[in-house]
């Protein structure tokens, strides 16, 4: 099994679904009849006649619902989280604890003040609900489906049959060069310490201690070896048996990367391109810019995974190359240089880099918030002397 055991022992808990899909419901559940409830069955009426304004009445609603939420949805999970985390000792980050807290706090302030605009605005308690719903289909089901289709419509990426085949048919060549390596490798051989006649074992063996010591012209014309010394120049004219392997060895992988390089500059373009898109069209919906950010904060994200890939890829060539000068000197390899042999250390990324990522989501769920704020309680102060005589003249 491929997962990793902690999260084989924890269970499949998705936080990210909870927050961006059941979180609106919560709200939605809470908050579609803040007002309109006291609408319909009249002691809106009486709240008003008392010289209760109605902004004043939705901002204590308003308030109690938001505690209630902010507790039972961010302050008990997190404070969970820590204490999970630290009971199995696993390490956490508190600034990006602070960050999903800052999130998930502005995303349920949106959802919420999306229930004041439509509450105030006067709709039955039905009515209400089925805005609430359909706000949240569009937002979470709606928008992210049609900005993947659109990102795969104008931006689209080569398939990965595609990309397998090409790499398939690069690989197969690359093999047929190293088969022709081989072999004039073993007729250079042949030619510079022929077999030796008679059936002395001690000539056979010193013709094979000959393999590793006694150097001879390295074969000429062939793709593979010719990839490895330009990598290499530090490999004379002359090598030995062992050292023309290792280079067919070392040389087939740099000839697949030379020849399959192409294919991938053009996959990594048609990716950036698809991402810059899907960057901008998540603004479409403070759901989808949730979701990337949520994957940001929790090391998930494509940023990470290329980030941890140019560290490994640096770490496979620095130990590459720490064996292709052991073997151009014909040095032996003893046990008291293995603790020089190159480690892989992984380097987290800044957190500076994350903060970087989702600053402008968080600015803009909070502008929603804010712009839907202003515009539900200017509603209760704009309508609020019609109310007030209407629900008088009743």
């Amino acid at each position: 099994n491929t997962e990793s055991p902690l999260r084989l022992w924890l269970g499949k808990w998705d936080h990210t679904f909870v927050i961006v899909f059941l979180y609106p419901l919560f709200v939605v559940a809470l908050s579609y009849d803040f007002i309109s409830t006291d609408r319909e069955n009249g002691t809106l009426a009486l709240a008003l006649a008392q010289g209760v304004s109605l902004g004043g009445l939705a901002l204590i609603r308003f308030t109690i619902r938001a505690l209630l939420l902010l507790t039972a949805g961010v302050v008990i999970p997190e404070i969970a989280v820590v204490i999970g985390c630290a009971l199995i000792h696993f390490p956490i980050d508190p600034i990006r604890i602070i960050l999903l807290v800052f999130f998930a706090s502005a995303y349920i302030f949106f959802w919420l003040a999306a229930a004041l605009v439509i509450n105030i605005r006067g709709q039955s308690t039905t009515g209400n609900a089925l805005l609430l719903t359909a706000l949240w289909a569009v937002l979470t089901l709606l928008v992210p489906s049609g900005v993947g289709f659109a990102a795969q419509t104008f931006a689209p990426i080569t398939s990965k049959i595609r990309i397998n085949d090409t790499e398939r048919a690069v690989r197969n060549h690359a093999n047929e060069v190293t088969t022709q390596s081989y072999h004039q490798l073993v007729n250079a051989f042949d030619q510079y310490f022929p077999l030796p006649a008679g059936s002395d074992s001690n000539l056979k063996k010193e013709r094979e201690r000959k393999r590793f010591t006694d150097p001879f012209p390295r074969p000429q014309g062939n793709g593979v070896l010719e990839a490895f010394f330009a990598a290499y120049p530090s490999y004379g004219a002359e090598l030995t048996h062992f050292q023309v392997w290792y280079a067919a060895q070392v040389g087939r992988d740099l000839f697949i990367e030379q020849k399959f390089s192409p294919t991938l500059t053009r996959l990594h373009r048609e990716k950036e391109r698809q991402a810059v898109l899907v960057s901008v069209l998540s603004y479409l919906s403070p759901s989808l810019q949730l979701k990337q950010v949520l994957e940001d904060i929790a090391g998930a994200s494509s940023t990470r995974h290329q980030w941890f890939l140019g560290q490994f890829d640096r770490y496979v060539r620095n130990r590459e190359a720490w064996f292709t000068r052991k073997i151009a000197a014909r040095s032996d390899i003893r046990t008291s240089e293995f603790s020089k042999l190159p480690l892989f250390e992984y380097e987290e990324e800044s957190i500076v880099e994350v903060i970087k990522q989702t600053i402008a989501p968080l600015l803009y769920i909070w502008v929603l918030c804010g712009v839907l704020f202003w515009w539900g309680f200017r509603l209760c102060h704009a309508d609020f002397p019609r109310r007030a005589k209407a629900i008088a003249a009743k």
